[in-house]
């Protein structure tokens, strides 16, 4: 594999297992607040007890995690993150949970959400955009797994990419980024992709999957959210993931880096790229890491490589 030099650097919180969907979700809160430099802080939260925006963690373990009735009404727990390093230091995740254990309620927002919440409904900001109203963090139930959460963050705080492996599959994931190379205009971009799936056998980071109409990558152009495509490389019918053999020049498989682009009006055209993300071929393994030389800076998942702190990935819940 040719390996380029990355432009960033990361801090890392992978491999690490999580015994079934409920306490994914949770643990996705610790790695999000774990990172040395530049982490993740609550801004409000709520146990279905107390709600509110005051900065306050509730969820502290799993019975802190409460679902509504199978009617959807009555009190839940939510909880609000912030990011301050994007989106003009307000920018905010919004996790609720809802009735069933296949379902979250995850909303985005740069100006952050209001202090509004109960504890029967999760807080609402004027320019939210819903990344899901009702699909999973993982397909599975609350009793099924375990699973494995791998979590990096840039050092400036800029680049934040989370997933959730299971049976070698990606199942999961949730990423939050500030674009290199943005259009003039865009004030304080924002990226933020959050794929989920019915089935514990999609890959959801990968090229077909992200690059539909379904909106499973959000760009945030100053106030207004719109569906966004992750751009790759291409020529005559092949593109760079479904390439079937190595570069014959370099006797080596090759990485192309993901762009964005957007169809929605209004929006139309190209909106930078993705730092230290590329597209590598579909015929590599989930879970591959490279060089060759065992230093494993780098790792594949889903037809995309990952900047990597060395360890040897796990995609398995065994």
């Amino acid at each position: 594999m040719t390996v380029p030099a990355k432009s960033k650097t990361w801090q890392y919180n992978v491999n690490q297992r999580t015994s079934n969907q409920a306490n994914a979700v949770l643990d996705l809160k610790n790695v999000l607040k774990s990172f040395p430099l530049n982490p993740w802080t609550v801004t409000g939260s709520c146990d279905s007890v107390t709600a509110a925006m005051d900065g306050v963690d509730r969820w502290v373990t799993i019975a802190n995690m409460v679902r509504p009735s199978a009617s959807d009404t009555g009190v839940r727990s939510w909880i609000v993150l912030r990011q301050a390093a994007i989106g003009g230091g307000t920018f905010e995740v919004c996790i609720s949970l809802r009735y069933s254990s296949l379902e979250l309620v995850v909303a985005v927002s740069k100006a952050g959400f209001a202090n509004n919440g109960t504890t029967s409904a999760r807080p609402t900001a004027a320019d939210e955009v819903v990344m899901s109203s009702g699909g999973g963090f993982e397909w599975a139930s609350d009793t099924v797994g375990p699973l494995v959460i791998h979590g990096m963050e840039t050092t400036d705080g800029k680049s934040t990419r989370l997933f959730l492996c299971r049976y070698g599959y990606v199942v999961s994931a949730l990423f939050a980024e500030e674009p290199i190379g943005a259009p003039a205009g865009w004030t304080n971009p924002v990226l933020v992709i959050f794929p989920t799936s019915s089935s514990g056998t999609n890959n959801v980071i990968s090229s077909a999957y992200l690059n539909t109409s379904n909106s499973h990558a959000r760009a945030m152009y100053n106030s207004t959210g719109y569906a966004t495509y992750l751009t790759c490389e291409g020529w005559n019918s092949l593109s760079a993931v479904n390439t079937v053999f190595q570069s014959e020049v370099l006797s080596a498989w090759q990485m192309f880096p993901v762009g964005l682009a957007s169809e929605s009006v209004g929006f139309r055209g190209y909106h930078g790229y993705l730092p230290d993300l590329y597209w590598v071929s579909a015929n590599i393994p989930n879970g591959y890491s490279f060089p060759a030389d065992g230093s494993n800076s780098w790792a594949v998942f889903s037809q995309l490589a990952f900047p990597w702190n060395g360890s040897i990935p796990s995609t398995s819940n065994g």
